[in-house]
Parts: structure tokens; C-alpha cells; sequence
């Protein structure tokens, strides 16, 4: 269902950060991994340029553990600071735990654990991810030395695939922990509205 804004979900680092954009439907719209200047240009572009949308800025947010902290840690956190005072606008605190229940339902879930639950989330392998070339023409969507189109693939939406590229194609990296962020906070969000959501799964 639709939430009636976007959610962009901010996984940051000490030195270089990525973050995912989830539409209305929440689908991912957008998404880029680069250091931290670049990250910060771009959200205050998303905001400059296309101030009538509403979308919410989710952001991975550490939280004490009652342990000594690393430097890259403390960087980290300054470098979240200075990526929302770019943003400008209204922020969501979403924690690594909070993501791994929403998208796990365990604590203890790894990255390999929350990858996978967001490729089920959105449908499975082929719906999620997708991006399997027609067999019978190697993904051209056509036949012979004629042209002719495909007897396998030519006549569908999407020709030249067996399964056409899902909305998970191409994510990688820290890219799935914003994408896990994005999607806890989108639904958090939605059952503060009392708005029902589920994903498209295409």
C-alpha cells in the first residue's frame, strides 16, 4: 500500500556512506553508495530541487552498548551529524537491532540473514532480484539473421528476459543495510498514520 511519502534509509560511515530511497509503493526509487561529501551534496539536492514531496530522512542510529567505542565509531557519528544538518528536514532514528527484528525477527540476525529476508520481503529471488536473459535468444529478444522476434520472449513486457530485473537489481553492499533501514522506518511511519503497507513485489 501506499504510504503517500518516500523514505530514503542512511546507512553512514566514518569515510563513505550509501543510502536507498523507497517510493510511495516502496520500491527502491534511488539509491548511491559514495563518500561522505558526495552523500551530503545529494541530500541537500533532494531537498533544493524537489521541496513538493514528502520524504523522510532514516537514519542507522548507534546506540550505548556499554563498551569502549572505536575511533571509526566516533567519526561515524559525526559524520551522521554533519549528512543531517545537510538534509534540513525531518529525520527517523532507526537502529541496527530495530532493522534486524523488522527484517528478521531476530537480534542475532547477520547481514547474510537480513539480505535475504529483504529478498523474501519483496517477493523472492526471481521477483526481487530477477535479471534472468530469455533462454532461447541469450536476451537479444530476437531470432535468426532475419530479425525475427523471439517465439519465447518477444510478445511479453519485457523482452530479451525470462525474468525481467526486479527492484532489488543491483543493490550491493551497505546498500542492503539502508535498504533494511528504509523499510523499518517506512513501516513504522505508516502504522503511526494508521496506514496499512506491504511492498509491490513488482
Amino acid at each position: 500500500g501506499e504510504t503517500g511519502m518516500n523514505v530514503i534509509g542512511l546507512d553512514p560511515g566514518s569515510t563513505e556512506s550509501s543510502f536507498v530511497e523507497l517510493d510511495e509503493e516502496g520500491d527502491p526509487a534511488t539509491r548511491l553508495s559514495a563518500p561522505n561529501q558526495a552523500i551530503r551534496e545529494q541530500l541537500r539536492i533532494i531537498q533544493l530541487f524537489d521541496p513538493g514531496r514528502q520524504i523522510v530522512l532514516a537514519v542507522e542510529w548507534m546506540r550505548p552498548r556499554g563498551m569502549p567505542t572505536a575511533q571509526e565509531e566516533i567519526d561515524t557519528c559525526v559524520e551522521l551529524g554533519r549528512m543531517i544538518e545537510a538534509w534540513g528536514g525531518a529525520y527517523e532514528k532507526v537502529s541496527r537491532l530495530q532493522a534486524k527484528m523488522h527484517v528478521c525477527g531476530r537480534a542475532n540476525a547477520t547481514d547474510a540473514n537480513v539480505r535475504r529476508g529483504l529478498i523474501d520481503l519483496y517477493g523472492g529471488d526471481d521477483r526481487a532480484i530477477g535479471g534472468k536473459r530469455c533462454q532461447r535468444c541469450k536476451g537479444t529478444a530476437v531470432v535468426t539473421r532475419l530479425n525475427t522476434p523471439c517465439p519465447v520472449c518477444g510478445s511479453t513486457s519485457s523482452p530479451g528476459w525470462r525474468v525481467p530485473p526486479g527492484p532489488l537489481a543491483g543493490i550491493v553492499g551497505d546498500e542492503w543495510s539502508a535498504l533494511a533501514i528504509a523499510a523499518t522506518a517506512r513501516v513504522r511511519l505508516a502504522k503511526a498514520a494508521g496506514v496499512a503497507v506491504t511492498v509491490s513485489c513488482g
